[in-house]
């Protein structure tokens, strides 16, 4: 896992030296932050610790969402690419695995990333929607590949119509429990 940004801007025109690596500071300071205080993190915190002006932070990303969708586009391209890698492996269930193995330590291992992908919303998502595709992509091409996986998948989907990403309901047991317990009966 990386701990700097690449934040490449496909505009018209590419950003001056200085804009760049603002960014790149700006973004830097975001995965700090969110990997400290998850959904409650701020603009004003992200430009003072990037040493910018909140004005600047605002340049770039026009809104939190924005911010967040930078951080959850760099998160699923880091899976899209751990998928890529994997996809020429011989033995297509254990480069499934792998790629499941893999994000589950990133997940681990990096506060930031955990964090992004627990306090995104919808918009943010929405943001990413180009890399998020990108990895379904990569990531469908290892599950048509491992019998077994394909199989799951589709129950999965004949369960669920319409649903191209399916997040857990609970993060553990005491989750489920809450949610058992105050459900209207």
């Amino acid at each position: 896992m990386t701990t700097s940004a690449d934040t490449t801007i496909t505009a018209e025109r590419p950003l001056r030296a200085d804009a760049r690596r603002n960014r790149e500071k700006i973004v830097n300071a975001a995965r700090a932050i969110v990997a400290e205080h998850g959904e409650a993190a701020q603009i004003d915190d992200v430009a003072r610790m990037a040493g910018v002006g909140v004005g600047t932070v605002y340049r770039h990303f026009p809104n939190k969402d924005a911010l967040m969708g930078e951080l959850v586009r760099m998160c699923v391209g880091e899976c899209t690419a751990l998928a890529r890698s994997l996809a020429d492996r011989a033995d297509a269930w254990e480069a499934f695995a792998d790629m499941v193995r893999g994000a589950c330590e990133t997940s681990a291992e990096d506060a930031a990333s955990r964090r992004t992908w627990q306090a995104a919303g919808d918009d943010a998502f929405a943001y990413a929607a180009e890399q998020k595709a990108e990895l379904h992509e990569a990531a469908g091409h290892l599950i048509e590949r491992a019998p077994p996986v394909r199989r799951a998948a589709r129950r999965l989907h004949r369960r669920r119509p319409g649903r191209s990403d399916v997040r857990p309901r609970c993060r553990d047991r005491r989750d489920a429990r809450a949610r058992a317990l105050a459900a209207p009966r």
